[in-house]
């Protein structure tokens, strides 16, 4: 059976003590670097990893384990950041990124 989650054992759960905040574009970029669940367009993160690995780097790249680990060490920095509550900033080459799809733009920091 589940329970209602309490701050105390004696009282529910207020929502208006909850505090929800959504995540930014920055965020979900760093996120799905260091997961590796897509959680923003690929263009963007993409462009992250080629940052923080200092070089270009091709797609089938990224599906080996070596890779990945290297990847993750060199994004556990911002990715601790965001676990802190810290803002992060990518400052990538091209702040404004177009989504062809919808013709959406995206800030990334």
């Amino acid at each position: 059976m589940l329970k209602r989650l309490t701050l105390e054992a004696e009282r529910p759960l207020d929502r208006s003590e909850c505090e929800v905040n959504a995540m930014t574009t920055a965020e979900k970029i760093v996120v799905s670097a260091y997961t590796g669940y897509l959680m923003c367009d690929f263009d963007l993160m993409h462009q992250y990893i080629e940052k923080v690995m200092g070089r270009p780097v091709w797609t089938h790249e990224m599906a080996g384990d070596k890779f990945n680990e290297e990847l993750r060490e060199k994004v556990k920095p911002d990715f601790l950041k965001i676990c802190n509550g810290e803002e992060v900033h990518l400052h990538l080459r091209n702040k404004r990124t177009h989504k062809r799809q919808r013709g959406e733009f995206y800030e990334t920091d």
